[in-house]
């Protein structure tokens, strides 16, 4: 059951990333296009703090707060009976559209910067105590899902629903008058992404519908970094384990038998696959060509200097498509109840790495079509998963799908071929010692294949591996193998069949390890990298709620391009202008309405009715012809063609145009006034 918490800010808020940047001291959490958002974990701190407030008014002791509060809340251990998402900012997907802009402009939007500083006994500024701080518009509002245990207790309703009354403030410096908030808790129908593919084999196709942190080695307590795939054993047991939490244990006991694959990135009905690290491409080169360093044939230069392609990639005829899946760090910060400030000495400070929301997986799945289609049965078609850290809130949440195919007999191998690690390879020597050789990995396919194959050339680094047994709660013991990307040439001397090496080569294949794929040689192919940036769509249609923002963010684009280019362009350098005159001349500036109305009033005759100007007149006329000139247009459409449509662009210029450029001469009037007080 999914409800919508949505926020009304009743005064600015900070939301602090915990950095700041150039002018800006402390910055308020934005994504990658520049939109403000609460994270999940923040949300779910101060409604516990709400909750327990709620709790502590009615009287309730310590072990029972405590109790409830575990309850509804979860802790590390334990999964709690709600689960939180990002509050996102109104206007959302506008927003995005309008960050091919910029995203500091989008920020600009729903922002201001503020500054602050620290007084002394005697009321003065403290030295070096001045910060300034980006703070999010009072006004703004936000909204979150909240998912809710179907057979969620009465109590449990009413504790969430009265904390939510009882929060008033969320945010840093909110004993500063800052993240005043009204919230309210409203029914929302649920709406699934639909998952369209076309796929040749049984697999498990997931899309993130939240960041997924899936801790690596790598790192400490306080920064945590992820896998850039989903690993094959934390997929299995999360489908195990909603399987055992449904009462299909007799189901989840037969599925322990099947080998369910490393999940790397989906797109466009495209697997992006571990890139075999013999392709590289040149240096220092400013070319797509990518090189097998296997290959005679492809004329590389013995001395030129090459890199590794790396990442993920995906061969489609002479063009190989690389990808490395997008990633982002969340910034994360405990707070005591009683000092309202984080706890340094228990390390409240941390961060944590994740694959971002919104991007597709698929793992591969072995097993008897018929059991994977129990599986699918009972699981339903869609069915949400989750895996990695904080269930609770803001990640790991993530919307699967089971793909069945009665798979067809592959055709056999050719006698030569490139053999690829797809996750690390586990050898074992006579006397049962990890030993990852070549000689091993020989008998291991000689064995599994039944011929007596050639490992011409290799290209394999090593590297110990250390993963944890859910069911122990612990770390289980490292192992030795090569790593994921190695290559080996082998001449296999026959054809050998493609399903024997599909279950995996070597040991603990079962636990994911072992996975390997057979490519043919790789000639005479380009690479594109999809993770350039691609060109933004333009801006042709929005709505009329839409259109003040829009039209607010090209004011100041075009005010910005205008002080860069006019102040250059007319430069009226003239000490015969009195400071008074400019002063005169702004006066007269900001009371026209029009273009025609200005230029009338600089024009204007002698009382008596004689052709002459008056002498302010001429003078203004005669030294500001430039910017007569100048002033009939705002900037060429040509810097925002290919940002929005012309029509909109036109309806702009027509409704907005002339108080931009009023703006503008305002500016420079007041910058000549200030230059020659400052000559004087």
């Amino acid at each position: 059951m999914q409800k919508q918490l949505e926020i009304t800010l009743k005064s600015n808020a900070l939301i602090s990333n915990g950095d700041g940047y150039g002018l800006v001291d402390v910055d308020s959490i934005s994504d990658e296009f520049g939109r403000f958002y609460i994270p999940a974990k923040r949300l779910k701190g101060v409604l516990k703090e709400s909750a327990t407030e709620v709790l502590e008014m009615q009287g309730k002791l310590d072990d029972e707060i405590k109790n409830q509060i575990n309850k509804l809340f979860g802790t590390p251990k334990e999964k709690g009976k709600i689960s939180i998402e990002n509050a996102i900012i109104d206007e959302s997907e506008f927003l995005k559209r309008l960050s091919i802009f910029g995203k500091e402009r989008v920020k600009s939007l729903k922002s201001m910067v503020i500054n602050q500083t620290s007084i002394d006994e005697n009321g003065v500024a403290k030295s070096g105590s001045l910060r300034r701080m980006r703070v999010i518009k009072s006004g703004n509002k936000f909204s979150a899902k909240i998912e809710l245990e179907e057979d969620l207790e009465d109590k449990f309703k009413k504790l969430l629903n009265h904390a939510i009354k009882n929060l008033k403030r969320l945010g840093s410096s909110r004993n500063r008058g800052l993240g005043a908030v009204e919230c309210e808790l409203v029914p929302i129908k649920d709406s699934k992404k639909s998952l369209n593919f076309n796929l040749k084999n049984s697999c498990i196709v997931i899309n993130l519908t939240q960041p997924t942190a899936i801790t690596l080695k790598k790192g400490d307590d306080f920064n945590t970094q992820t896998y850039d795939h989903l690993p094959s054993t934390t997929l299995k047991g999360a489908i195990l384990a909603k399987l055992r939490s449904i009462k299909k244990d007799d189901l989840a006991d037969e599925f322990e038998k099947a080998i369910v694959k490393n999940g790397y990135l989906f797109k466009d009905n495209k697997i992006y696959r571990p890139t075999p690290n013999i392709l590289e491409k040149y240096k220092y080169e400013n070319s797509n060509e990518a090189l097998d360093k296997f290959s005679t044939t492809n004329g590389k230069e013995p001395e030129a200097k090459c890199s590794k392609l790396g990442g993920f990639f995906y061969a489609d005829g002479k063009t190989i498509e690389l990808i490395k899946p997008k990633k982002e760090s969340f910034f994360h910060i405990q707070r005591s109840r009683i000092s309202q400030s984080s706890d340094k000495e228990n390390g409240a400070i941390f961060t944590y790495e994740s694959l971002c929301r919104d991007q597709s997986f698929c793992a591969e799945i072995l097993c008897e079509s018929t059991l994977l289609e129990k599986v699918k049965t009972a699981l339903g078609s869609e069915f949400a998963l989750q895996i990695g850290r904080s269930k609770n809130a803001q990640y790991s949440k993530m919307q699967a799908f089971i793909n069945v195919v009665n798979k067809s007999k592959e055709q056999n191998l050719k006698s030569k071929a490139y053999l690829v690690c797809e996750s690390p390879l586990i050898l074992l020597d006579e006397f049962g010692v990890q030993s990852p050789t070549l000689a091993n990995l020989k008998l291991y396919i000689d064995s599994l294949l039944e011929c007596d194959c050639e490992i011409v050339k290799s290209s394999a680094r090593f590297s110990r591996q250390q993963s944890y047994k859910l069911s122990y709660k612990c770390k289980v013991k490292e192992t030795l193998g090569f790593e994921s990307a190695s290559t080996f040439l082998i001449d296999f001397k026959k054809e050998c069949d493609i399903p024997k090496l599909e279950k995996g080569l070597g040991e603990l294949v079962e636990f994911g390890y072992g996975q390997v794929r057979v490519y043919d040689e790789f000639k005479d192919f380009e690479f594109i990298n999809l993770n350039d940036k691609e060109k933004p769509s333009i801006i042709e249609e929005v709505f009329d709620n839409q259109k003040e923002l829009l039209f607010k963010l090209l004011e100041e684009y075009f005010y910005e391009k205008m002080c860069l280019n006019g102040f250059k362009e007319i430069a009226v350098k003239d000490e015969n202008i009195t400071s008074s005159e400019y002063s005169r001349l702004e006066k007269i500036v900001s009371s026209s309405s029009k273009q025609k109305d200005l230029k009338d009033k600089l024009e204007a005759k002698k009382e008596n009715n004689t052709n002459e100007l008056t002498t302010f007149n001429q003078k203004i006329k005669n030294k500001f012809i430039q910017i007569n000139d100048w002033f009939d247009k705002i900037p060429e459409f040509d810097s925002v063609k290919d940002k929005i449509s012309e029509n909109l662009y036109n309806e702009f210029v027509d409704s907005r145009g002339y108080e931009l450029q009023k703006r503008f001469l305002i500016s420079l009037i007041r910058y000549h006034r200030n230059v020659k007080k400052d000559v004087k």
